[in-house]
């Protein structure tokens, strides 16, 4: 399990503290500095619209599946992260985009 604390300063540098946990449940930390990616919500928007949000919040888009939705085809039907998330840049973001009926 993996959890993140920390604050950005006006650059939108990190200074966040990354607690992993060993099989045996001891906690070790490690400190990581830089850019965090926090994940907008994308769901509804269409898939280009929901890549360029996903790079401006320096995310990136995951792995996209497509499956059949009553919502419009190319719309983000979901997201495999919840919005406000915090994690490394460059992180990859699961999304499933609409096929239409």
């Amino acid at each position: 399990m993996t959890e993140a604390a920390g604050a950005i300063d006006s650059h939108g540098f990190a200074a966040a503290v990354w607690r992993r946990f060993l099989p045996d449940n001891r906690p070790f930390a490690a400190v990581y500095q830089g850019t965090l990616c926090t994940v907008p919500r994308v769901v509804g928007k269409p898939l280009a619209k929901a890549k360029a949000a996903l790079k401006r919040a320096h995310c990136r888009a995951g792995t996209i599946r497509r499956v059949s939705s009553r919502v419009p085809a190319g719309r983000v039907v979901s997201q495999g992260k919840k919005p406000g998330t915090k994690l490394v840049a460059g992180s990859p973001v699961k999304l499933v985009v609409s096929r239409g009926v």
